[in-house]
């Protein structure tokens, strides 16, 4: 909107036509705290009210009405109108803060709809290339954070860095969870290995207090855990054949049998059979002429 509209509009509701003088100074007030705001501008030359009245206002469409209600407002607020100024500056207020609120949404920079050239925005006002403006809400990013607290490197080289911090985040979880998986393979085989170990211990234990068993029926009987069950399996296996007969072993020892006293047979080298015995009678011993067998008389 161009100043010389937002003044014929604002004397359009108003009723009431001044010279340009104070409308524009209004203007300029008003621009002047935008440009700092908005812009982070150095500088703010007022606009003069013979040169610049085809000059483009900061705010663009469609919030451009609230110069409009600020010229109102201002214009009751002169002439003491309260009432009406009260309405027509809650409407400025609105519409201004309906365009922070889009400006803060969108990030947008109000370089791109149109900076004041030549002597838009003041005849002494440097203005500020599109490519070097700044967001409205500039101060609301975390590299604006970071360079307000000391940051000295671009944009570009703040998000590199803030890149490599993500990666080796990412890295580290990563490293942390593969750590934790491990740690839980450990912990899974460890456990098995425990219940292992305890079946073992308590088969062990059975063994020893409850080892298996012959039924009455020559079957065997394991212990289940809380009593005895017959396998029905046979503690016998079938006989085997007979084996040969082994070679005839040396002459045993001398058998000795008491009686009336001690005594007992040997052979000697000659392999005669010697008796010896305790006492003074000897044993009624004899040998059988047809048979050849020692007989004992009692």
């Amino acid at each position: 909107m161009l100043i010389s509209e937002a003044i014929a509009r604002a004397a359009a509701l108003t009723g009431q036509v001044t010279d340009n003088a104070a409308p524009v100074r209004w203007l300029s007030e008003l621009d002047g705290r935008l440009a700092f705001e908005f812009y982070r501008a150095d500088a703010w030359a007022p606009y003069d009210p013979a040169d610049d009245l085809g000059c483009e206002l900061l705010v663009p469409f469609p919030w451009d009405g609230f110069y409009v209600h600020h010229l109102e407002a201002m214009t009751y607020f002169s002439n003491g109108e309260y009432d009406r100024y009260d309405n027509a500056r809650a409407l400025a207020e609105q519409t201004l803060s309906d365009f922070r609120h889009f400006m803060q949404r969108t990030q947008a920079k109000l370089c791109a709809v149109g900076f004041p050239t030549e002597k838009q925005g003041g005849s002494g006002v440097t203005v500020i290339p599109g490519d070097a403006c700044h967001s409205p809400w500039f101060w609301l990013s975390a590299y604006a954070l970071a360079v307000k607290h000391g940051y000295k490197g671009t944009e570009d080289e703040w998000i590199d860095e803030q890149r490599q911090y993500v990666d080796a985040a990412l890295a580290s979880a990563s490293a942390a969870s593969a750590s934790a998986d491990a740690a839980q393979t450990s912990a899974e085989t460890a456990s098995a290995a425990a219940a292992s170990a305890a079946g073992d211990a308590q088969r062990a234990a059975d063994s020893v207090l409850h080892p298996p068993r012959v039924s009455a029926g020559g079957t065997w009987e394991v212990w289940t855990g809380s009593a005895y069950l017959d396998t029905g399996a046979p503690s016998r296996g079938p006989a085997g054949p007979q084996g040969a007969q082994g070679p005839e072993g040396p002459p045993g020892a001398a058998v000795a049998v008491e009686t009336q006293g001690m005594y007992w047979f040997s052979v000697d080298g000659s392999g005669d059979l010697i008796l010896t015995y305790t006492g003074d009678t000897a044993p009624d011993f004899s040998i059988d002429g047809e048979t050849g067998h020692l007989l004992l008389t009692m």
